[in-house]
This record gives structure tokens, sequence and C-alpha cells, in this order.
């Protein structure tokens, strides 16, 4: 008898271990997905900044290699300074514990199709419990935008059709 208890608790934790695996597999997706959209400067960050807005349209991940993500994405701040396409890649990394919603810090490239504003490597962190994203670089804070949920809704409907 004491086998099949044994057998019985080797088969409980691997389908533990598959559930845990399945639940964090989900969880790093969800981020994955809740970054695509238009991101809009908040005011505060215009005035101290002196620009008059800032958008940042981060489009769907592409899988560039089993670690590595790649987005295309759009960059504008304000007329003068710049309106470009630009390619953010990052290693994909782990969120955490499937149940801990935390801010999710990403080290990213920036590929710029015209001219470079920015050095990389950049830092986007995403704060999905109060819907803003900061970027910055060493210590320099280069831009803090929240999510235009309604405006990506609506784009997502469209890419959808």
């Amino acid at each position: 008898m004491l086998p099949a208890i044994g057998g019985y608790l080797v088969i409980s934790i691997i389908i533990v271990i598959i559930i845990i695996y399945y639940i964090y597999g989900i969880h790093d997706a969800t981020y994955e997905d809740a970054m695509y959209g238009l991101w809009v400067s908040a005011d505060g960050y215009n005035n101290d900044a002196n620009v008059s807005l800032m958008r940042l349209f981060i489009g769907y991940s592409e899988k560039e290699s089993t670690k590595k993500i790649r987005r295309n994405a759009r960059l504008l701040i304000d007329d003068d300074i710049t309106d470009q396409d630009i390619t953010i890649s990052y290693d994909k990394c782990s969120t955490g514990f499937p149940f801990n919603i935390k801010p999710y810090k990403i080290t990213a490239e920036i590929e710029f199709t015209k001219e470079p504003i920015w050095d990389n490597p950049i830092i986007l962190e995403f704060d999905f419990m109060k819907n803003n994203l900061r970027i910055y670089s060493n210590d320099e804070l280069l831009g803090f935008l929240y999510k235009d949920n309604e405006l990506t809704d609506s784009l997502k409907y469209i890419e959808d059709k």
C-alpha cells in the first residue's frame, strides 16, 4: 500500500507543477497583451518636460527568438521633436507569481527609423494597476504616459476586422 501512496504523491506534485506552469504562462501573456495600445503623456509631465504632447503606440508582440520579443511602435513628441516609427526589442521576462500584479519592467533596445532621440538601453515600466507607463534611461525620466483604453479598443476592433 505504501508504494501506491508514493505514486499518488508524485502524480499530485506533477499535476500541481503543470497547473502552476499553465497559470504562470497565461499571466505572462496577459502582461504582454496589456502593453498593446496607445499611450498618451500626462499633463503634469508635459508641463515639466516643456512639451505639448507625447504619444506612443505600441503594436502587438512578435517573437524574434525563443527569448526575445520585438514590437513595432510609433513615437510622436510634439511636431518638431519626433514623429517616427520605432522598433522595441527586449528579452521576455518573468512577471512573478501568477496572482501578484506588479509593475512590468523591461529593458529594451529602441531602433529608430529616423534620428535617434534616446540612447539605449531604455527602461519601460508598465504599471497596469495605475494604467501608466514610465520610460527612462539611467535615472532620467523620458516619458510618463497613460493608456488611452477607448482608442486602444477602437484600434483593436479595426485591426481584428
